[in-house]
């Protein structure tokens, strides 16, 4: 996972590094907390990526953009049957996002 601030990147980390792995599971859902700081109004894009593995025709499903505060937020598939379906700021404004497997089964 990647996540970038206004174009820039501020933060980058595998999936299989993150300690709650429940959104492997099929249904299973994670909410990350990540150590990105904001203040003010930004432009925030995740992207998912299993270590540049995967090979997709459409590599843009697996960016997530929003802008914080502004925007309704709407799941969007990233990779096979994993979405993201939130990105906020905590109360300590650390930025978290959750991760969603909508699929049957394990993701690998």
């Amino acid at each position: 996972m990647t996540i970038y601030v206004d174009g820039l990147l501020k933060w980058k980390d595998s999936l299989g590094t993150l300690p709650d792995q429940t959104f492997l599971e099929p249904g299973g859902t994670t909410l990350y907390t990540t150590p990105v700081e904001l203040v003010g109004k930004h432009e925030v894009r995740v992207v998912l990526d299993k270590e540049e593995k995967t090979v997709e025709e459409n590599q843009s499903s697996k960016i997530f953009p929003k802008v914080l505060g502004k925007e309704k937020l709407e799941s969007k598939p990233l990779l096979p049957d994993l979405a993201i379906t939130d990105l906020f700021l905590t109360p300590r404004r650390e930025l978290a996002v959750t991760i969603f497997n909508s699929g049957d089964s394990r993701f690998p």
